[in-house]
Parts: structure tokens; C-alpha cells; sequence
């Protein structure tokens, strides 16, 4: 039986126990790749699930500290605000 897995570093345990069952008869070759695959992309799965969680954090605090968007656009080298050259069209 695999053990949980809830992230990337689940990942070692599981494929422990996958070695162990292989190195003890219990599965054969076949069934070790077949499980290491469904490993892998449950931690692909977990890894994408994850990013897209941090990244609306992210985003939330970066809104709320923002008023502004120009307050938090880093100036350019002159040190005038890139704001309004990366977030806005300037009429002609």
C-alpha cells in the first residue's frame, strides 16, 4: 500500500515502498512502472494545484497593498514610473 500523497515530498516514501514491494516479489516490473507513473502525475497534479494556490495569495496581498498601480510599478532607469508605459495605451 502506497502512503498519502499530498505534495512533492511524498514522493520518496511512495516510491519506497513501490522498490520495496518490487524487491519483495509482491509486484512485478510492469506494475512498479505503471504505479511510479501514477505517482508522478499525482504530484504533477499536486505541484500545479499548489502554484495556482500561492499565486492567488500572491495576488490578493499585492492588490491589497496596492491603491495605485503606478504606486507599485518599479521606475525605470531615468526613475520615472513604468505604469502607464506597461499598463496603458497612450492616446496619440
Amino acid at each position: 500500500m502506497l502512503p498519502p500523497i499530498k505534495s512533492a515530498a511524498d514522493i520518496g516514501p511512495a516510491m519506497d515502498a513501490v522498490t520495496s514491494a518490487l524487491a519483495a516479489g509482491t509486484i512485478t516490473p510492469g506494475e512498479a512502472a505503471t504505479i511510479a507513473a501514477v505517482v508522478d502525475t499525482s504530484v504533477r497534479a499536486t505541484e500545479a494545484s499548489d502554484f495556482e494556490r500561492r499565486l492567488k495569495i500572491m495576488e490578493a496581498e499585492y492588490v491589497a497593498r496596492c491603491e495605485d498601480i503606478r504606486k507599485c510599478s518599479a521606475p525605470d532607469s531615468a526613475g520615472n514610473s513604468t505604469a502607464r508605459r506597461e499598463f496603458a495605451v497612450d492616446p496619440l
